[in-house]
């Protein structure tokens, strides 16, 4: 079997200087070198002629090692192209669906979704959850383990904001005067919270006395977690406080698990090995029952992350950041804690507030150094807006300034074991932890707050979307409209492509009639053109088809075309593991579904007289179809039978 990454190897043992990548352009071939500039330069030659004598080069070397390629020029640019041999050898029913990209024999965790709790689902971490779910995808490709966190927002001020309001509810005057946590069912009892965390961040501003007893609270939770002496008033408020923490996350994971089955999240496909071995199951041990570990496994178990750690679970670790002011990488002003990162340009990271409580920033710092110690990941991402970008530069600074200090040479962080410190500063000095952004996300009247009510809730985009789908198929007397699976796949490839199908990094205007658009650059696109070559083969039941007996010469130009795409997708998926943009691949698919479209609009498989053609063009559907489903379950798209 040849595979373009064997051609990449051959090219890299015999010309190390030729640069190669994908033509933007898959018509002039499947790999182009800009060597001839290079070279002409050097030698003070003509460039066309330049390039003219590489390629006769590059031809020489192919025909006396029997390859089956060739090397043409387009002016001063060098393309290489397959023979028809080669069109030969890449269609055969048998060959894996999965492609082979350049092992790296390292772990990954990719940090994704984070909801927080007590509040609404919305766009935001939809976004967050469809770019990691797809980079979890992909990347398992390649790299021997990848772990997906859901880096629950489970702590921090707001949740002492809704507590209070529970607490005194009749001072919020809401639409509702009482909460049962034990007899409400969950969507209510969202909703509720919901209501009250938009109410008291009105009130707070009103009455800045209750902010303070919130960040009291904050701080009162954060010393019983760390095992603190309280005296006995403080307790019984203490024991009050972490009841409701707990209740409210418990309400909160219900919700977060429809939207993460919904989204087919940790939604192994087949073709992705369930009974892997991720996390070594001592390490999922000395996780297990601590404060914020709410999910872990060490095998993957279809739709959860393989981790679901709380922001909460960090909190144990609060003493480290009292250490780092202790040994002076850190300056104490009153209660605070902070770095000074001013000559970096980052000004002032603080990890301790003026109140005494922890920051999102303290609980990221003390999260990479577990990621690195604790589980050994060597490589670790997060999927998060880019308005988060500078906190995210404040958290790399400090730790650099970690590992350049060697205060934990000789000194465990917190409960991690000396070798596991040892190993997390290893990691973090070799690769430091990534954060790759999204862009801005509003709503077409402006920014969305959470604070002040304005977001698009999961639920409601949900429903849209369900609805329209029904009505779309019940008016196109589609087979079994109101199927439930049928609707939320068609749903799903119309989200997820929504959303992938752009850099990532631009600004997003969210608007719903995005969602409901069925032709064109969309998801149901996808699934129309796997409907077509499904539908193809269905008419051709009762034929045999004879896999050995497919020849290439019946095939015409615009199928040799189809062909050679496929060829390129492991340079396509290599490149997305080098920069986490999943739009590269929505490209890809989008240009070869257009030119499968416009062959299937040109000949007729069902009536092709010829049967050594007809039976090639059964072989070739095939291949495309199983490509193609392949690709679109890289993204977390499934597809249909029929629309």
């Amino acid at each position: 079997m040849i595979t373009v990454i064997n051609l990449l190897d051959l090219l890299q043992a015999n010309f190390p200087d030729y640069n190669w990548t994908v033509p933007k352009n898959l018509d002039w071939g499947i790999l182009t070198t800009n060597q001839a500039f290079l070279q002409a330069k050097v030698n003070q030659e003509d460039l066309v002629k330049t390039a003219s004598q590489i390629a006769d080069r590059l031809n020489q070397f192919f025909q006396a090692n029997q390859q089956p390629y060739r090397a043409n020029t387009a002016g001063p640019y060098v393309n290489l192209d397959l023979k028809p041999e080669a069109y030969q050898k890449i269609v055969t029913i048998e060959q894996p669906t999965v492609v082979k990209l350049q092992p790296i024999h390292e772990s990954f965790v990719i940090d994704m979704f984070h909801p927080n709790v007590g509040k609404k689902m919305h766009v935001g971490h939809i976004r967050s959850g469809n770019l990691g779910e797809a980079m979890r995808r992909m990347l398992s490709l390649k790299y021997d383990r990848v772990v997906s966190d859901s880096y629950l927002g489970d702590w921090g001020i707001q949740f002492s904001y809704i507590t209070w309001g529970i607490l005194h509810l009749d001072k919020l005057h809401l639409d509702f005067s009482s909460i049962d946590l034990d007899a409400e069912d969950k969507p209510n009892l969202i909703d509720k919270f919901y209501k009250i965390y938009v109410k008291m961040n009105q009130l707070i501003e009103e009455q800045p006395a209750i902010r303070l007893e919130c960040q009291q609270n904050s701080k009162l939770l954060e010393a019983g977690l760390q095992g603190k002496q309280l005296d006995p008033e403080n307790s019984a408020k203490f024991q009050i406080l972490h009841n409701l923490y707990k209740r409210i996350v418990t309400i909160s994971l219900t919700q977060f698990r429809e939207g993460e089955l919904f989204l087919n999240l940790n939604r192994n496909p087949d073709w992705l090995d369930s009974q892997k071995i991720l996390i070594e199951p001592e390490k999922i041990a000395r996780v297990q029952g601590k404060t914020g570990c709410h999910y872990t496994f060490s095998q993957h178990q279809q739709t959860y992350f393989n981790l679901t750690l709380g922001e909460s679970f960090y909190i144990s670790f609060l003493s480290e950041i009292q250490t780092l002011a202790d040994y002076g990488l850190a300056t104490r002003e009153g209660e605070a804690v902070y770095v000074d990162l001013t000559e970096e340009n980052l000004g002032r990271a603080y990890l301790i507030s003026s109140e005494g409580y922890s920051l999102y920033l303290t609980r990221d710092v003390i999260c990479r150094i577990v990621y690195a110690g604790l589980f050994g990941f060597e490589n670790a991402i997060t999927f998060a807006d880019l308005r988060q970008k500078h906190s995210f530069d404040q958290l790399f600074a400090v730790l650099k300034r970690i590992i350049r200090s060697q205060i934990y040479a000789n000194r465990p962080w917190g409960w991690l074991t000396q070798e596991e410190t040892n190993r997390a500063m290893q990691i973090l000095a070799k690769k430091m932890a990534m954060f790759e952004g999204f862009g801005y996300f509003s709503l077409p009247e402006g920014a969305m707050s959470t604070r002040k009510g304005k977001i698009f809730a999961f639920e409601d985009l949900k429903e849209m979307l369900e609805n329209k789908v029904k009505q779309t198929l019940i008016d196109k007397n589609s087979p079994n409209p109101e199927d439930p699976e049928k609707i939320r796949k068609i749903c799903v490839a119309s989200l997820k492509w929504v959303d992938l199908h752009r850099d990532r990094e631009l600004d997003v205007v969210f608007d719903p009639a995005q969602f409901l658009k069925f032709e064109g650059n969309t998801g149901v696109y996808q699934l129309y053109t796997v409907v077509r070559l499904k539908s193809i083969l269905k008419q051709q039941t009762n034929l045999e088809v004879k896999t050995q007996e497919f020849q290439v010469n019946w095939l015409k130009p615009e199928e040799l075309e189809l062909l050679k795409r496929t060829f390129v997708l492991p340079l396509i998926l290599e490149d997305i593991c080098q920069n986490h943009k999943p739009h590269h691949l929505c490209n890809y698919l989008f240009d070869l579904a257009v030119k499968i479209n416009h062959w299937y609009g040109l000949y007729s498989v069902t009536h092709e007289a010829n049967p050594a053609r007809k039976n090639s063009l059964l072989i070739l559907c095939q291949y495309l179809l199983n490509h193609l489903e392949f690709c679109l379950s890289l993204l977390g798209i499934e597809t249909v039978e029929e629309i």
